[in-house]
């Protein structure tokens, strides 16, 4: 088998196209960066939030889509893209971009104690919310923070009201004191927990990453998914019944669409 019967492919997968069967299995399983539009808008939003000067009102944005649909690797390709930048070895690493999962409720001590976690800062469980509140803001100052991302945001909805608006209050607080931009990432009802707080409301910008509708960047998806893809033989994804074919079956969301 040559290049040319291997044309369907990226000249860095027609390599892969000669490994073995198990090996060609872990490829297709391994998770990948597809660009696509709609993720490049959301990582070029992203970046303006990385380079905002400090200001005490500080843009923020609100990621909202169908579970499953990218929204999580959209977040992680950015977090990559500004790794940790180390410093002195008396001093922590700078950490530009930390990114953390919102717990199952809004739980102010375990969100501090996760953030701290995020941060590779040891915690203490004896410290009390105020004094946990002190180490984590300091250590966020400390290792230079510009960008918080919070994923699964929407748990917020899973405590009573009270303390809905209890965490409400302290993403603004963090905001406020740190000047620095906020990430919520979540389904629809993220929208709908922000939106119980009028002042974030109008800090954050929502940014839709909607279900993929049978149209001509589908047909570019697919086609990218078969070029990365190590199989001998062209799948034709983007002919138009197949394609059809498997929007149907996934429901237009990019996580099932992806091999796995």
């Amino acid at each position: 088998m040559g290049e040319a019967e291997l044309s369907h492919l990226l000249p860095a997968t027609q390599s892969q196209a000669f490994e073995s069967d198990a090996d060609r299995i872990d490829h297709i399983r391994t998770d990948r960066w597809i660009g696509y539009t709609r993720a490049r808008e959301a990582l070029a939003k992203l970046d303006e939030l990385l380079t905002h000067p400090k200001r005490q009102r500080m843009p923020n944005l609100l990621i909202v889509g169908p579970t499953n649909n990218g929204k999580s690797m959209i977040v992680e390709k950015f977090r990559r893209a500004h790794p940790p930048i180390p410093r002195s070895p008396t001093e922590p690493d700078e950490v530009p971009v930390l990114s953390m999962q919102m717990p199952s409720g809004p739980d102010i001590r375990r969100f501090y104690t996760l953030l701290l976690s995020a941060l590779g800062v040891p915690t203490y469980p004896q410290q009390n919310i105020a004094r946990k509140e002190d180490h984590t803001l300091y250590m966020l100052d400390a290792m230079g923070v510009k960008v918080l991302v919070i994923d699964e945001v929407h748990n917020i909805l899973a405590g009573p009201v009270p303390r809905q608006r209890e965490f409400l209050n302290l993403l603004r607080f963090l905001g406020n004191e740190l000047q620095i931009a906020l990430v919520c990432v979540g389904i629809k009802e993220a929208y709908l927990a922000i939106r119980h707080d009028a002042q974030l409301e109008n800090r954050f910008e929502p940014f839709v990453v909607p279900r993929w509708q049978d149209d001509d960047e589908y047909a570019a998806l697919l086609a990218s998914f078969e070029a990365v893809l190590p199989l001998r033989r062209s799948s034709e994804l983007a002919e138009p019944d197949l394609a059809s074919h498997i929007l149907a079956k996934t429901e237009g969301t990019i996580g099932e669409v992806t091999p796995c």
